[in-house]
């Protein structure tokens, strides 16, 4: 349901491997985002390639939140 809400998909299947799959996706997702953190530079992940939407200081804010996280 995290998921679902994260990406605004407002049909929410209930059936189990609807929710297994949803899971897998999540923690893929989870996985990368801790692989793309741990890297001396973040940015050259596969997960931030071509973000158009995000610049610099968008960066930076997702950056720091994670370390914020951390403390």
């Amino acid at each position: 349901m995290l998921l679902s809400e994260y990406i605004r998909d407002l049909v929410l299947t209930r059936g189990e491997h609807a929710i297994r799959s949803r899971k897998e996706s999540l923690w893929k997702l989870v996985e990368d985002l801790i692989n793309a953190f741990n890297l001396p530079n973040p940015l050259t992940h596969k997960l931030f390639k071509n973000t158009k939407e995000m610049n610099e200081e968008g960066f930076q804010c997702l950056f720091s939140c994670y370390n914020n996280g951390i403390e």
